[in-house]
C-alpha cells in the first residue's frame, strides 16, 4: 500500500495504488456517465496517467475511513489526476519537469472543501 498523506476526520488522502484502478474507472463512470472515455477505456488511462518507473497511476484519491474499513477499500469520494510534463518527454530533468492537474473531482453530496481539501494536499505533496 502506498504512504497515507493526510487525513482529514473520517477521509484519508493517499496516492491510488495500480490495484485501486477499478475504482477509478467506477468513479468515473459515477460522476462522468458511463460513456466518459475515463470510465471506459483503461487503455486511454494508461497512456494518460501511468507511471512506468514508479509502477503506479498519478492520482490521488480520497477515501471514507469511517467505520474503521482500510484506507484502500474505503469508498472513493474524490480523484486528482496529474500529468507529469516528462511522460511525454523522457528528456526533461526531474528538478525541471512540471504536473498538470487533470480530471480533478469529487462525488455528489460530498462534504464541501472535500475537493480544495484534495487540491491543498496536492499543493503540499508536489510542489
Amino acid at each position: 500500500m502506498r504512504p497515507i498523506y493526510e487525513r482529514k476526520g473520517d477521509c484519508v488522502i493517499k496516492a491510488c495504488d495500480v490495484s485501486e484502478l477499478a475504482d477509478i474507472l467506477e468513479f468515473y463512470k459515477a460522476t462522468l456517465g458511463p460513456d466518459s472515455i475515463l470510465a471506459r477505456e483503461r487503455k486511454f488511462l494508461d497512456w494518460q496517467y501511468y507511471d512506468k518507473t514508479n509502477d503506479n497511476y498519478n492520482f490521488l484519491c480520497i477515501r471514507d475511513t469511517n467505520e474503521g474499513v482500510s484506507a484502500s477499500s474505503g469508498s472513493l469520494l474524490g480523484v486528482l489526476g496529474f500529468i507529469p510534463n516528462s511522460l511525454y518527454d523522457e528528456n526533461i530533468a526531474p528538478d525541471s519537469d512540471f504536473l498538470w492537474i487533470a480530471n480533478w473531482g469529487v462525488r455528489d453530496g460530498a462534504i464541501k472543501g472535500l475537493g480544495l481539501t484534495l487540491l491543498n494536499a496536492f499543493h503540499k505533496l508536489y510542489s
